[in-house]
């Protein structure tokens, strides 16, 4: 006759915490900051899904910079694009 502690789980009932754990993207280098101020080639071009700004993180834009390769917002109200690539 085994007797069993009430206080323990059994080892079989026990999940392991990695199961439950959702996956993370990888994280994307942030440019340098030479590359990002150095003004040249730095153009907008348009993206068909909506990713936040990685400026304000506020809005979410369909315009990404050619060289940096970062989600900016480009309005008539706000220009992230703008100071993101200004000292």
């Amino acid at each position: 006759m085994t007797i069993k502690k009430r206080d323990c789980p059994s080892n079989d009932s026990v999940s392991t915490s990695k199961e439950t754990t959702p996956k993370r993207t990888p994280l994307v280098p942030r440019p340098v900051d030479d590359a990002r101020d150095d003004t040249i080639d730095h153009w907008p071009f348009h993206i068909e899904n909506k990713q936040k700004c990685k400026l304000c993180m506020k809005v979410y834009s369909r315009l990404k910079c050619i060289k940096c390769n970062k989600s900016l917002c480009l309005t008539k109200d706000k220009n992230c694009f703008l100071k993101y690539h200004m000292k």
